[in-house]
């Protein structure tokens, strides 16, 4: 496991760099160089073979590499309107957002299924483009099926760093899920 020790991110989407203490895999390294396709899909430009995904919010960064495409998400809890729920999410998850009387329980259900969906869109390489009432989510079967043909995708929802946040991955291969590690 690399510790990494500054994170510097360039927000016009060129480049992130996250340099690495040179003893910390027993090699120097001056950092990782992560470039971003056409849609914000990340890359690492000198390891086409491996794919990557990134996800920030409030105190948190979080990164996945595999040798499969892969999804990530997480997102610090706010409150969240009525009107966001509406727009961004199909009439099944709004009616049992709606549903849900307690507004404590209403976020960390809207924040559990906003971190499912937009893994997926990363793990789809389409992003926020594909929209995200495209798509539904079996919770019985922790899978995600899209409307517009994108493949079929197996979630997993991993224990978030600390409470007032959610963090989901997604996979096109089942057997991977139960593989996901916390470094």
């Amino acid at each position: 496991m690399l510790k990494l020790a500054v994170y510097e991110a360039e927000h016009d989407g060129l480049c992130l760099q996250l340099p690495v203490p040179a003893d910390s895999a027993g090699c120097k390294s001056n950092g990782i160089n992560v470039d971003y396709l056409y849609g914000g899909r990340p890359y690492l430009p000198f390891h086409p073979d491996i794919f990557i995904s990134i996800s920030h919010s409030g105190d948190y960064l979080v990164m996945a590499l595999s040798d499969f495409s892969i999804g990530v998400d997480i997102q610090e809890h706010r409150s969240v309107s009525e009107s966001v729920w509406e727009r961004f999410y199909p009439a099944e998850d709004s009616a049992m957002l709606s549903s849900i009387k307690d507004s404590l329980q209403r976020d960390d259900f809207f924040f559990r299924t906003w971190t499912i969906r937009e893994s997926y869109t990363k793990y789809t390489g389409r992003g926020l483009g594909e929209g995200l009432r495209s798509f539904h989510i079996d919770r019985d079967k922790c899978t995600v099926t899209s409307e517009k043909g994108s493949p079929k995708a197996y979630y997993i929802e991993l224990r978030p760093p600390c409470s007032g946040y959610s963090f989901a991955a997604c996979s096109g291969d089942p057997s991977v899920i139960p593989d996901v590690r916390m470094l």
